[in-house]
């Protein structure tokens, strides 16, 4: 039995089998790249980043959250990111991955961010991408409103905000469009109700304020990659609030891009990725 925040999780090894897990080890990697992506997004989102890590034998390791892609719900799951933290740390333990760079996109920054001082002697280094921070606030309660009323009936227009060259990008990549940017909500219209109440944890003050504070007392080198033309979290309020946090964090953003910069300019993202891991990548460096 697990009693995190009040709440009651347990995770028997048959249920933690149930997590679908994706992943190309390399024998002499130096790390581990371990992926951890965002509300009602699935592991297809690094399908190109994990690519180019297998191309120069990097290892990566990353799985759907319960509920998300291909993952089903477990026994108990409890829509609540502290539910997917403990779940991803023990998803991390019982693959006995070590050496991680550990990576998380939006809601996979929060759970990176809360998850790292758990498991801090397996990790090495740190990357956010456009994560879950304070900062939403101040893109105003209109916002949110907006992307809670067509979170399910609606991807088409949420997918407009997320992307900056949203017609672009649906045009080029139109399976990946499918498969990363739109199914995901569409399960949605299972569980909505559920799906709302894991979007309500991000926004509580408890969970950004225990963000903020790991980020701050943070012993490990943490790199901020963000899009430019975010409209979930704005970029220019985002490096400001967490340099303040930790002014050790080095910062990249990938310029002309939204929500998801390693969907919309995969080349820059990977360049800005590459020399945080300071690896050379056969066209990035």
């Amino acid at each position: 039995i697990k009693i995190i925040n009040n709440m009651i999780f347990n995770f028997p090894e048959d249920e933690i089998k149930k997590v679908k897990v994706f992943y190309k080890f390399h024998d002499g990697s130096p790390i581990t790249v371990v992926f951890i992506h965002g509300y009602a997004s699935n592991h297809h989102g690094f399908d190109r980043v994990s690519k180019e890590l297998d191309k120069i034998k990097i290892s990566y390791f990353t799985f759907d959250l319960p509920g998300h892609g291909i993952s089903p719900m477990l026994e108990d799951t409890v829509m609540h990111i502290d539910y997917f933290v403990k779940i991803s740390e023990d998803v991390i333990k019982y693959y006995h991955l070590k050496n991680i760079v550990l990576v998380g996109h939006s809601m996979g920054g929060g759970i990176v961010s809360l998850l790292f001082p758990k498991i801090s002697l397996l990790i090495k280094q740190i990357v956010l991408i456009d994560p879950l921070n304070r900062t939403i606030y101040s893109q105003g309660l209109s916002m949110i409103g907006m992307v809670n009323s067509t979170i399910c009936n609606n991807p088409h227009k949420l997918a407009k905000i997320f992307l900056k060259n949203h017609n672009e990008y649906k045009k080029q990549f139109e399976n990946e469009y499918e498969t990363v940017v739109i199914k995901p909500f569409q399960t949605f219209s299972n569980n909505p109700t559920g799906y709302l109440k894991l979007g309500a944890s991000l926004l509580s003050l408890n969970v950004l304020g225990r963000i903020d504070k790991n980020i701050k007392n943070s012993l490990k080198p943490i790199t901020l990659i963000m899009g430019e033309n975010d409209k979930i979290f704005d970029a220019t309020k985002t490096i400001k609030w967490i340099f303040n946090l930790n002014k050790g964090v080095d910062v990249f953003i990938v310029s002309n891009t939204g929500h998801a910069p390693f969907l919309e300019d995969c080349s820059s993202f990977l360049k800005y990725f590459f020399r945080s891991l300071k690896i050379k990548g056969d066209s990035y460096e």
